[in-house]
C-alpha cells in the first residue's frame, strides 16, 4: 500500500512545536542583528535549546515552583535594566524575550501556546522599530513566513485539542499536507501582494513620531556622530561599520567625478563655539536644539544655507541619502561652503546662515538632498586696508596655551601676536600650528580620564600627548584663538571609502570626526585637521583585503535596499503613479490635527471623550439588538442562501472529485439538519463539539443523532487516510435519515 505519512512517528503537537522553534530561532536572530545585541542573542538561543532538549521535546514541562523562581529572576533583571537604560525598544524587547523563554519551559494548554506566538509577534514588531536595514529585512521576510507556517498549524493543533481528538495520532495525509502548503502559499502571496500596494501608494512618514523614540527604526543603536565635545569621557569614538549615509560627487556637468583616489571630504554637522573645562557647545546656546529660522520648503525648491561673501557659483554638487535620521531634529550634513541647498520632496528644515549648521525638522526617516558648494579653500577673499579680524572668544584660553602656541608660531618666523601681524599672514600661523599637532602627538582611541581640576585640553597638549580626534580638534581650535584668529570646532563625517560598483562614497559611524573651521580672512573659513595624516588615513580609508569585492558587492545590494525601499518617498510614489491629490489629503490632515492639538489640548480631548462615550454607547445598543434579531435575520436570509449555494453547488459538482462532491453533500446536509433543529453553531467550536455543547432535551432528538453520525462520517472523510474513509452507501444512509428526521 502506498504510504501517505511522511514520518512514521510525528504528530501533530509536534509538528507544530517542531515549526514554533525555528520561527523562534529565526525571531531571536532577527532581533539580536536589528539591535546588535549579541550577549541576548547568545543566552536567549541556548535557552530555547534547553527549553526544546528538556521540556518540549518529551512534552514534561518544568515544575511551578522552578517557573516562578526563574520568572522572579527575569523581573529582577529587567527592572534593573529599566533603572539603567530607561524604558525604550530595547528594553522591552529583551525582556519579551526573556519570557519568551521561560514559557517555552512552561507549555502546558493551547492558551500558553497563544502566548509565545503573542510574544513572537512583539519581539518582530521590536526588530521593525529598531533597523531598517537590508540584513533586518530579509531575516524579517523569512520570519514572517515561519510564523505564518506556525500560526497555520498552530489552529490545526488547536482545534483537534478542543474537540477532544488523539493528538498521538500520525501526523496529516499527504493531501491533506499538500492542501496546507497550498493554502500558505496562497496567504503569503496575497499578503505580499497588499503590502506591496499599500507601502507603494500611501505617503511616507505619517505619523511615525507619534510615539517618540519607538516610533521610527534607524540602521544602527549606535552613532559616532555627536553634537557636543565633552573631553575626558572614554567610549565616545564608535568603531561601528554600520553605513550612515551614501554620497555621490558631480561636477557641474552632471559628470560623477568620485573616485577612490579622491581626497577626504569633510561632511560638517555640528558648529561648536563655546568652551569650558573641556566641553565644547553649540556657538549659539539658545539654538542649541533648534536653528532659529525653520521653514518649511517645497521639492526642488533652492536654499541658500550660509553666507557667501562672494557670491561665486558652486562648482560641485554632492548628493547625499542618509539612511536613517532621528526622530525629531537630524543634523543635515555637507560640505563648507554650501552656497545652495535641495531637497527632492518637501521637508522641514532649519538653519543657520552665520554657522552654516542645518538641520531636519520632522519624522524619522532616510532623507535624500542635494548640497552644491564651492571649495572655500580655493575663494579669492580681497583683504581691504585697515581690516580687523572677528572678536575672539577666548574662554578657555590659559596662559599655559598662549605661551606654548606663541613659542610654535615664532620658531616658524611667524609673528604670533594678532595686534601686529598681518591677516595674510594667518593662514600660514594655521598650517603651522596644525603640523605641531601631526609630528609631536600620538593618536590613541583609549580613553583615560582627565585629572580632577585640570583642564582637558592642557592636559593633553603638556601631559597625555595622546588622544583622538577630539582633542586635537580642540586643542588647535584653543591655540589659534590664543593668536587672536577666530577658530571653531566642527563635528561630523569623513567621506573617503569610495565603492567603484555603486559610484558613491559609503559613510560609516567609524567615520565619525572631529576637525576645525578657522576665519583666515574676511569670512573666509577654512578647513584644518590636526589629527596626524597617517592615523587619519588608518581610521577612515578603504581597508583592502581578499573579501573586499565581495564586501563591496553587498554594499551595492545594501545601497539599492536603502534607495527603494528605505528611501522610497513620496517623491518616488509620484515618479510611479504621478501625483495623487497631495498625499491623497493625509498628511494636510495630519498636519492640520497637530496644530489643534496644540493650540486648543483641553477642549480637543473634552470632545475626544465625549464622541468616545457617543460611539461606544451606538456601538453596545447596535451589537445588542443584531444579536436578539439574529435569528429573525437568519430565517429571512436562509432560504436565499440555499438557493445560492444550490446554483453554485450545481456549477462546481462537474469538476470534483468523488471525495470532493461526498463532502459538499454532507456540509450542505449538515447545514439543513442545523437549520431545521434550529441548532446555532458557535464559529470558534469545532462542529461536533458545537453538537455536545447543546442541552439534554436537543441530545434526544433523532435529528441530532442523525447530525453527530454526519459530522464523523465528515470528519472521516476530510482527516481520515484513505483506508479509512466512509463508503458512499455510509453517506448515502446519513443524508436520507437527515432528510428523514427533517420531516419530522
Amino acid at each position: 500500500m502506498k504510504r501517505e505519512l511522511t514520518s512514521p512517528i510525528e504528530t501533530i503537537r509536534r509538528e507544530y512545536r517542531r515549526s514554533l522553534i525555528w520561527t523562534t530561532l529565526i525571531t531571536i536572530l532577527l532581533f539580536g542583528i536589528a539591535d546588535t545585541n549579541f550577549a541576548f542573542v547568545s543566552l536567549a538561543l541556548l535557552g530555547v535549546f534547553v527549553a526544546w532538549s528538556i521540556s518540549l521535546r518529551n512534552d514534561q514541562p518544568l515544575s511551578r515552583l522552578m517557573i516562578n523562581v526563574i520568572l522572579a529572576f527575569v523581573l529582577s533583571l529587567s527592572a534593573i535594566s529599566l533603572l539603567i537604560s530607561g524604558l525604550g525598544v530595547s528594553t522591552f524587547a529583551v525582556f519579551a524575550g526573556m519570557l519568551l523563554v521561560v514559557k517555552l519551559f512552561d507549555l502546558r494548554s493551547v492558551r500558553d501556546d497563544r502566548q509565545v506566538i503573542v510574544l513572537l509577534i512583539a519581539l518582530i514588531v521590536a526588530a521593525v522599530l529598531t533597523s531598517n536595514s537590508m540584513l533586518t529585512g530579509l531575516f524579517l521576510i523569512a520570519d514572517v513566513i515561519l510564523l505564518l507556517r506556525t500560526v497555520v498549524r498552530f489552529h490545526i493543533y488547536s482545534a483537534a485539542s478542543q474537540s477532544g481528538a488523539e493528538l498521538q495520532l500520525r501526523a496529516l495525509p499527504k493531501d491533506g499536507r499538500i492542501d496546507l502548503r497550498s493554502f500558505q502559499f496562497a496567504t503569503i502571496f496575497l499578503v505580499a501582494l497588499i503590502g506591496t500596494l499599500i507601502f507603494m501608494i500611501l505617503p511616507r512618514n505619517l505619523g511615525t513620531s507619534s510615539f517618540g523614540q519607538w516610533g521610527s527604526g534607524s540602521t544602527g543603536s549606535v552613532t559616532g556622530f555627536t553634537d557636543q565635545i565633552e573631553l575626558g569621557r572614554p567610549g565616545l569614538i564608535s568603531q561601528s561599520p554600520t553605513p550612515v549615509l551614501d554620497l555621490e560627487v558631480y561636477d557641474r556637468n552632471e559628470k560623477n567625478i568620485g573616485s577612490s583616489n579622491s581626497s577626504p571630504i569633510y561632511l560638517r554637522g555640528a558648529v561648536l563655539g563655546s568652551y569650558k573645562m573641556g566641553r565644547w557647545g553649540n556657538q549659539n546656546p539658545d539654538s542649541a536644539r533648534l536653528p532659529l529660522l525653520i521653514e518649511r520648503i517645497s521639492a526642488n525648491e533652492i536654499v541658500v544655507p550660509a553666507i557667501n561673501p562672494t557670491n561665486q557659483s558652486w562648482d560641485r554638487e554632492y548628493k547625499i541619502s542618509l539612511r536613517a535620521a532621528a526622530s525629531r531634529e537630524s543634523t543635515i550634513f555637507m560640505p563648507w561652503l554650501p552656497t545652495q541647498f535641495v531637497s527632492p520632496s518637501p521637508i522641514r528644515i532649519g538653519y543657520e546662515k552665520a554657522t552654516g549648521r542645518m538641520i531636519h525638522d520632522g519624522t524619522g526617516s532616510s532623507i535624500r538632498y542635494s548640497i552644491r558648494a564651492t571649495n572655500s579653500e580655493l575663494l579669492n577673499v580681497h583683504t581691504p586696508p585697515g581690516y580687523q579680524r572677528s572678536d575672539v572668544d577666548d574662554s578657555g584660553i590659559t596662559p599655559a596655551i598662549t605661551q606654548y602656541a606663541a613659542e610654535i608660531i615664532r620658531a616658524a618666523g611667524l609673528d604670533p601676536s594678532p595686534s601686529t601681524r598681518a591677516p595674510q599672514d594667518d593662514l600660514s600661523v594655521m598650517r603651522v600650528l596644525e603640523n605641531n599637532l601631526h609630528t609631536k602627538y600620538t593618536y590613541s582611541l583609549e580613553g583615560e580620564p582627565v585629572p580632577p581640576g585640570q583642564d582637558a585640553t592642557e592636559w593633553f597638549l603638556f601631559d597625555r600627548k595622546a588622544g583622538h580626534c577630539e582633542y586635537y580638534a580642540s586643542s588647535l581650535a584653543l591655540m589659534a584663538r590664543s593668536a587672536g584668529i577666530n577658530a571653531r570646532v566642527i563635528t561630523g563625517y569623513v567621506a573617503s571609502d569610495f565603492n567603484e560598483v555603486t559610484g558613491q562614497f559609503i559613510v560609516r559611524e567609524s567615520n565619525a570626526h572631529a576637525w576645525v573651521e578657522a576665519e583666515v580672512g574676511p569670512w573666509k573659513w577654512v578647513t584644518f585637521d590636526g589629527t596626524p595624516r597617517a592615523d587619519f588615513q588608518q581610521l577612515h580609508e578603504a581597508k583592502q583585503g581578499f573579501f573586499q569585492p565581495i564586501k563591496r558587492w553587498y554594499e551595492f545590494v545594501e545601497y539599492a535596499w536603502v534607495k527603494g525601499v528605505i528611501g522610497y518617498d513620496s517623491e518616488s510614489r509620484r515618479n510611479i503613479f504621478g501625483d495623487i491629490s497631495n498625499d491623497l489629503g493625509l498628511v494636510q490632515f495630519g498636519l492640520k490635527m497637530r496644530e489643534r492639538v496644540r493650540l486648543g489640548k483641553a477642549a480637543m480631548m473634552r470632545k475626544a471623550l465625549l464622541i468616545s462615550i457617543v460611539v461606544f454607547g451606538l456601538s453596545f445598543v447596535i451589537g445588542v439588538l443584531f444579536l436578539r434579531a439574529r435569528p429573525i435575520a437568519n430565517a429571512m436570509l436562509y432560504p436565499w442562501a440555499a438557493w445560492l449555494n444550490a446554483i453554485v453547488f450545481r456549477f462546481r459538482r462537474r469538476s470534483w472529485t468523488p471525495e470532493q462532491l461526498n463532502a459538499s453533500l454532507l456540509e450542505r446536509g449538515i447545514t439543513r439538519g442545523l437549520a431545521r433543529a434550529e441548532i446555532e453553531r458557535a464559529p470558534w467550536m469545532p462542529l461536533h463539539a458545537s453538537l455536545m455543547d447543546q442541552d439534554q432535551e436537543v441530545q434526544q432528538t433523532q435529528i441530532h443523532a442523525a447530525l453527530c453520525h454526519a459530522s464523523d462520517l465528515l470528519y472521516r472523510l476530510k482527516f481520515a487516510p484513505p483506508s479509512a474513509a466512509p463508503q458512499t452507501g455510509d453517506i448515502r444512509r446519513v443524508l436520507a435519515l437527515l432528510r428523514s428526521s427533517e420531516k419530522l
